[in-house]
């Protein structure tokens, strides 16, 4: 791996450039998380790049979804009531492209029923226009592909995160075949890939490409720098969990002593930081805290805040 060109890597070592603002699985705050929708009002909103999650289909596809099951962003349970595999939540590793290609991935974000991560749960419902939220509502929407994903992002001039999910079943080969991918499209200088798992970000960073790697971490340790130069990554994504952060308003939070000597750690590594997930995105708030804190970029599902 060469990382050649990557403008992901240019970007880190251009002083002076505003803080990043990745939108976390797209809008996720006005559109469906992980689909071209979200990516596509990202976009719009002028952020850095986009955030996505990706898993393996039962044949071998490579989706773009947060979660190990379906059950949470899908009608799966709808159109396989009675299916085994309900039992256990409908993981998508046990699902045949062909089975999730026709789910509706879109009304679960504006129904009443109000699941984590919906636009009623992040309080934004009201701020989706009409014909959106009839979009959303019309069954149509759909899981991506990595494929599409990339395709998007491409035709967008945009750039993108791609966070490979871990698990207890999940080996190396998984990062050989999403780096395999990315090269396949010729789009590897817009990717950063990201994992919490050691061994993938290892193994994406050996794999050929001019894609970049980032170390995922919910915990920011005196050893996280280590860990993190050896298996090569090329910047640091730590949660908000980690930072130590004070309780300030109706959930929002505010750095400390403690946060600020956490990043200055982290710092040591020279690998740019960035923090996920923030939302307070308004004046004074944890992101310009951040800022001033030097972090290289934030997550957020609320790309748009103005």
């Amino acid at each position: 791996m060469n990382g050649r060109g990557n403008r992901w890597l240019a970007s880190f070592e251009t002083p002076d450039l505003p803080l990043r603002i990745i939108a976390h699985r797209g809008d996720s705050f006005r559109a469906p998380e992980n689909t071209l929708a979200a990516a596509e009002l990202g976009r719009q909103a002028g952020a850095f790049a986009w955030e996505l999650d990706v898993q393996a289909t039962r044949d071998g596809v490579l989706i773009v979804l947060h979660d190990d099951t379906l059950e949470r962003t899908t009608n799966v349970r709808a159109r396989y009531r009675d299916d085994p595999r309900g039992a256990n939540g409908y993981p998508a590793s046990a699902f045949l492209w062909e089975e999730i290609e026709t789910l509706d991935a879109g009304s679960w974000f504006v129904s009443s029923a109000g699941r984590a991560r919906s636009a009623r749960d992040f309080g934004t419902l009201d701020l989706i226009a009409p014909a959106a939220r009839a979009q959303y509502a019309s069954g149509m929407i759909r899981v991506p592909t990595l494929e599409n994903a990339l395709e998007l992002t491409e035709r967008l001039d945009w750039l993108v995160n791609v966070e490979i999910k871990g698990g207890p079943e999940v080996g190396d080969e998984a990062a050989r075949k999403v780096a395999a991918a990315i090269q396949t499209q010729g789009i590897g200088s817009r990717v950063l890939i990201s994992s919490f798992d050691q061994g993938l970000v290892a193994a994406a960073r050996q794999a050929e490409g001019d894609h970049a790697v980032a170390l995922l971490s919910e915990t920011a340790g005196p050893e996280l720098a280590a860990q993190a130069r050896a298996v090569g990554a090329q910047a640091i994504h730590v949660g908000t969990s980690a930072l130590a952060l004070a309780r300030r308003d109706e959930g929002n939070f505010t750095a400390t002593a403690e946060t600020r000597a956490i990043i200055m750690r982290l710092h040591s590594s020279g690998l740019p930081i960035l923090v996920y997930t923030v939302n307070d995105r308004e004046p004074g708030g944890l992101q310009d805290q951040l800022d001033a804190l030097g972090v290289a970029g934030i997550f957020t599902d609320d790309p748009s805040h103005t």
